[in-house]
């Protein structure tokens, strides 16, 4: 397994906590407040990943990785 799929992993049991947070809101929000919702978290998410994560990789590798982990949520939340 190459570092990519090792930090993928590795960070989506990491962020799996605020990603059932999300879902839940879906709930109580609006869609487009929902999406603005998830959207803030992300960005959050890519400004302080150190509150999100361990082991942090260079900018761009996280950045990336954050994107392909939203992709995946929105993915399976339709």
């Amino acid at each position: 397994m190459d570092e990519i799929e090792y930090l993928y992993k590795r960070y989506r049991n990491q962020i799996r906590p605020f990603m059932e947070m999300l879902k839940h809101k879906r709930a109580e929000l609006s869609d487009a407040d929902w999406r603005d919702f998830v959207t803030h978290t992300r960005e959050n998410i890519i400004n302080a990943p150190d509150q999100y994560f361990s082991d942090l990789p260079n900018g761009d590798l996280l950045e990336k990785l954050v994107h392909r982990l939203f992709v995946e949520f929105f993915e399976e939340v339709g």
